[in-house]
């Protein structure tokens, strides 16, 4: 259906109303001023066409909108009169007087949104956009055009807020066939669809975004949140990243994104759709147990000596290393130490 906005006193626009086209079918539309006014713009989805006298949609398959614009015709008079020249002599007196020149100029003023006139005063308002939300599954169907194009800004969340897609006004969908987009659905998975890197941990939901394979014609905006209790120990907020699961590689492929550790929520910009998820690497901690054991015996009385280090602890790093290096060469010492004073109570 083709929606006529009407042109008012100005002029007509023919066919006027709701014009319902046949799917696939053309239709054309003509632009008629009245006396004394001109076209000077036509509007067509929310787009200029300029001062056009008919506009025809081919193949229509979606809704549409189509407005004009009349204006009034400024006219404008330039009076010139040049000044009167009188020559006089002892005998004779000569009088030249030239008649004045009236010159009628009709400018023709083009109007952007409001045209003001003299006389009259033309508003033209734009088609109002309207930003598109909803969750689970949103009907986009009369918000994008026959080409996949989006008239208007789209907000997508999951049921649980977990999961948000944004795709503004101007950006082109399409589905993995080429076809425009109809619908946009965010579902929940029970499971991944396969395990995450190796090293690393999913640590929100997955979602399918749908329709699977759909793709854009610029990157989109998806936010996840996530739970901070649920990073392994040591792990910062900024190691995480969204990863999308590649159904021709069949494992998981970091993006990366931009960590809020204030509301914890992650951002990254997409191109098209299929699961999605937050991951994370984990930082392991590195134990050694260094154990050093000497038994001695002397004839009378039998004296066993058993050092044994305690169990340290370090992270991985240089500072961790050193720190261990120190306790080892502590150890040794002690055993030295240890070995002296058996020996000197032999003697």
């Amino acid at each position: 259906m083709i929606t006529v906005t009407d042109a008012g006193a100005f002029g007509t626009i023919s066919p006027s109303g709701a014009v319902t086209v046949p799917f696939g079918t053309n239709q054309t539309f003509t632009f008629t001023s009245n006396p004394g006014y001109l076209v000077t713009n036509v509007m067509v989805d929310g787009n200029q066409q300029g001062p056009i006298s008919s506009y025809t949609f081919t193949n229509v398959t979606a809704n549409h909108n189509i407005a004009a614009n009349f204006t009034l015709i400024q006219v404008s008079t330039t009076t010139s009169t040049p000044p009167t020249t009188t020559t006089t002599t002892p005998t004779t007196t000569t009088t030249t007087t030239t008649t004045a020149i009236t010159t009628t100029t009709t400018p023709v003023v083009i109007p952007t949104t409001t045209t003001t006139t003299t006389t009259t005063t033309t508003t033209t308002t734009p088609p109002v956009t309207t930003t598109v939300t909803g969750t689970g599954t949103v009907d986009v169907s009369s918000d994008v055009t026959a080409g996949g194009e989006f008239i208007a800004p789209i907000t997508l969340s999951s049921a649980d807020n977990s999961a948000t897609i944004n795709i503004p006004a101007g950006i082109s969908g399409t589905t993995s066939d080429g076809q425009p987009l109809t619908s946009i659905i965010v579902t929940p998975l029970p499971e991944p669809p396969a395990p995450p890197p190796a090293g690393e941990n999913i640590i929100s939901s997955s979602y399918e975004f749908g329709p699977s394979g759909a793709r854009f014609s610029s990157p989109i905006t998806m936010t996840f949140s996530y739970d901070p209790t649920k990073l392994a120990s040591g792990v910062p907020e900024t190691s995480l990243v969204i990863a999308y699961y590649s159904v021709s590689e069949g494992q998981w492929v970091t993006l990366g994104g931009v960590v809020n550790t204030v509301n914890h929520t992650i951002t990254v910009q997409v191109d098209h759709f299929t699961a999605f998820a937050v991951i994370t690497g984990v930082t392991t901690t590195t134990t050694p147990v260094v154990t050093l054991s000497k038994q001695l015996t002397t004839t009378t009385p039998m004296t066993t000596t058993s050092v044994t280090t305690p169990t340290t602890t370090s992270t991985t790093g240089p500072a961790g290393w050193l720190i261990a290096l120190i306790a080892v060469v502590a150890v040794i010492v002690i055993v030295v130490l240890v070995l002296a004073i058996v020996a000197r109570r032999k003697k």
